[in-house]
């Protein structure tokens, strides 16, 4: 055995064999789309096992995987012999390079085969004998290190994996996007994008689940059309997408009544007045989306249990099986959505911040009775209908953006 040879190691999120196919096919066009020498990828159970002919590739290759969704975790590791000696030894001879002062550490050792690991007694034994080894080495060092259950206490993890043929010690971790990857369940969804803030959530939360998204981007003024392209431009450049087709649509070349006006006079909406308009704009927007003709059967409605009213959410999932299309509520009981919002470097910080989504922002006080009188009183729904659908290919490799802008 080659003591200087490292391999990386990935694990997969979804332990099935239809996924993990998919994934190993995409682990490999990704070496092969970045011109990366490799000699293998072998499957040991859940995880796969990439040989590169360069170790001095490891690390930047190690990156780039890691950006493939699906990947629960992924590890530049040494390969030993399944001994309990070596492993021992060499774990904390790797572990002590690793590790800085006062640092703490969590340890994770694993079957590649997870499939009846708690009924292996042998295997607990060994395990359990290597942690407590391990643990005691290091949290006795003159490095003052201290052994944390929770991985994401520690500053860093040491992962030991039991492969078929052998043992990998991991020298460099990081945890993959636990998410479907992109195109996996090769199914497109009409994706509506109005605001800075749910329907987006909506929109990530399609990518992240291995759909694909047939965005329609819905504007009134041309403020508002840049802030909205640029946001989906830095979502979009987060996943493995390089053209995508845009559609835009203009609400105020929508024919409707002037309900703005209208509401004005209505002392009945004093309180809430804003509310109600945005509520009614949201309305129209998904009726319009279910109006479209298109060969998707199903459309994301960015709809928030703690944001919407039920009776909203009700009516508009029985609305859409009316027009025949199949209606998603990918985040109805997302209550993560700053930790998202923030992975995606979200510019709206307020938002954040604030807790808006179920405070100010809140539909959950308008009543069915007093929004559907007047919503039927001011609005004709056969009258809606985008008078221009404009269509745009994105080429996210370039700056496109200001192109689509200077045509509209």
């Amino acid at each position: 055995m080659n003591e200087d040879a490292k391999v990386i190691i990935i694990e997969s999120s979804v332990k099935s064999d239809t996924f993990l196919n998919y994934l190993r096919s995409k682990i490999i066009d990704t070496l092969y789309a970045n011109n990366v020498s490799f000699s293998s990828v072998e499957k040991d159970g859940f995880y796969f096992i990439v040989k590169l002919n360069e170790n001095e590739e490891i690390v930047c290759t190690m990156d780039l995987l890691s950006k493939i969704s699906g990947i629960s975790t992924i590890f530049i590791a040494k390969l030993f012999s399944v001994e309990y000696e070596i492993l021992s030894y060499n774990a904390v001879q790797i572990a002590k390079k690793l590790l800085l002062y006062k640092e703490k550490f969590s340890i994770i050792v694993k079957k590649s085969n997870e499939i009846m690991m708690e009924e292996d007694e042998r295997f607990l034994y060994f395990k359990k004998d290597l942690e407590f080894f391990i643990i005691s080495e290091l949290s006795s060092s003159a490095t003052c290190n201290k052994y944390v259950k929770n991985e994401s206490d520690a500053d860093k993890i040491l992962f030991i994996l039991i492969g078929s043929d052998f043992a990998y010690i991991s020298l460099l971790l990081q945890k993959g996007k636990d998410s479907m990857p992109f195109k996996f369940l090769n199914e497109s969804i009409i994706c509506p994008i109005y605001d800075e803030s749910h329907s987006f959530l909506s929109l990530i939360s399609v990518l992240n689940n291995g759909f694909i998204p047939f965005p329609f981007i819905f504007y009134s003024t041309r403020e508002q059309l840049i802030k909205t392209l640029k946001l989906f431009e830095t979502v979009v450049k987060k996943y493995p997408i390089f053209n995508i087709d845009v559609n835009l649509i203009n609400l105020d070349s929508i024919n409707l009544y002037n309900y703005r006006n209208y509401l004005k006079d209505q002392h009945k909406f004093t309180q809430n007045k804003k509310l109600v308009v945005k509520l009614m704009n949201e309305q129209i927007i998904i009726i319009l989306l279910l109006k479209l003709k298109t060969n998707a059967d199903f459309v994301s409605l960015p709809l928030f249990s703690y944001l919407h009213p039920f009776w909203f959410i009700k009516k508009n999932i029985v609305r859409a099986f009316d027009f025949g299309k199949i209606a998603l509520t990918p985040i109805i009981y997302n209550y993560e959505y700053k930790n998202t919002l923030r992975e995606f470097n979200y510019s709206n910080i307020h938002v954040i911040e604030n807790n808006s989504f179920n405070s100010d922002d809140s539909f959950l006080d308008i009543k069915k009775e007093d929004f559907e009188s007047l919503f039927n009183k001011l609005i004709d729904i056969n009258e809606i209908s985008p008078k221009e659908i404009m269509e745009f290919n994105l080429n996210i490799q370039k700056d496109d953006i200001l192109d689509i802008l200077d045509s509209i």
